[in-house]
């Protein structure tokens, strides 16, 4: 998330700071909570995202780029080189071949208003970067890994994009989607993107991956540039999201039936369905969809609910931020 880049340049470079943020890992049952970057107290760790493997952890670091770490905590490393001045890297997303990683680079214009945008998508392995789109923020991979869909705007900080589509070797086209946008999410069978649209309401809004057959979905979407994305079921029945009053809404797409989870921003499906996890208050708890109940996994500390908790591939484990004590 964006706002992770505005946290990062308020205290990245100072010799001491009041905010340390980790990233941790816990067990659905609330065992085996870890601060896998604990060896660095000074960090500023925060936007887990976990490897189709489960292998491998991209995080945004407080020097500004995204660094890997094994599952465990162990062998980081930053994955590209030295970023420029007041540049910085912000919500890191994994292909789901697990080959490369895509992200936000933020870059700082001193005096202005707001910052310039750009993703980048760099190979996991060696780091070298295999695509930039200018003019682009919150990328979302295509289910085969070979589409990248975005929001496209110059302006962020001051209004909602417009939608578009890129391949990896550099085409790229805008969807004739003529409401702004905001937080674009693939669905899981490539057919249909999700997003937050702008014009005289918020709402939830779904349309074809080709820009046709848009449709409000729900409405008391968050009337925030940088809210927590919507989140798709991994059969591509539902849509959770956060709402303007910060609880967690399913709905059916195709029948635009909502339902109320309760209180919880930033949802994440399970890998199987079962689960929601949110953030709620200061703690990060799952629900089941089917009953809506649900209990406490762990406390979360520090001034950070944007970025969804990210499940490991086979949902015993959940990678989230929250302060380094």
């Amino acid at each position: 998330m964006l706002a992770v880049a505005v946290l990062l340049c308020g205290s990245a470079g100072a010799a001491t700071t009041q905010v340390t943020l980790a990233v941790w890992v816990v067990g659905v049952d609330g065992k085996g909570r870890t601060n896998l970057t604990a060896d660095d107290p000074e960090l500023l760790a925060t936007s887990p995202s976990v490897s189709p493997d489960g292998k491998t952890i991209a995080y945004v670091h407080s020097d500004g780029r995204i660094w890997l770490m094994n599952a465990d905590g162990t062998n980081k490393r930053p994955l590209g080189s030295e970023p420029g001045e007041l540049q910085l890297a912000s919500g890191p997303t994994w292909s789901p071949t697990g080959r490369d990683v895509a992200y936000t680079l933020v870059r700082l214009v001193p005096g202005a208003e707001c910052a310039s945008w750009s993703i980048v998508v760099r190979d996991a392995g060696t780091g070298a970067v295999v695509a930039e789109f200018g003019d682009a923020l919150t990328p979302t991979w295509a289910p085969r890994g070979d589409r990248i869909a975005f929001e496209a705007n110059a302006a962020h900080c001051e209004q909602p994009g417009s939608l578009g589509v890129a391949t990896l070797n550099g085409a790229r086209h805008q969807l004739p989607v003529k409401l702004g946008a905001t937080a674009p999410a693939w669905s899981p069978d490539g057919r249909r993107l999700a997003f937050y649209c702008w014009s005289a309401r918020i709402s939830l809004c779904v349309v074809d991956a080709d820009g046709r057959h848009l449709r409000r979905v729900a409405g008391g979407a968050p009337n925030d540039l940088d809210p927590p994305p919507p989140a798709w079921s991994p059969d591509a029945k539902k849509i959770a999201f956060t709402t303007a009053h910060g609880r967690t809404t399913v709905v059916t797409v195709s029948t635009a039936r909502s339902r109320s989870l309760g209180l919880g921003i930033a949802p994440s499906w399970s890998p199987k369905g079962k689960w929601i996890a949110t953030f709620s208050g200061s703690t990060l708890r799952i629900r089941d969809v089917r009953t809506g109940k649900g209990r406490v996994v762990t406390r979360v500390e520090g001034p950070f609910r944007l970025v969804p908790p990210a499940w490991s591939p086979g949902g015993a484990r959940i990678y989230f931020t929250s302060s380094a004590e």
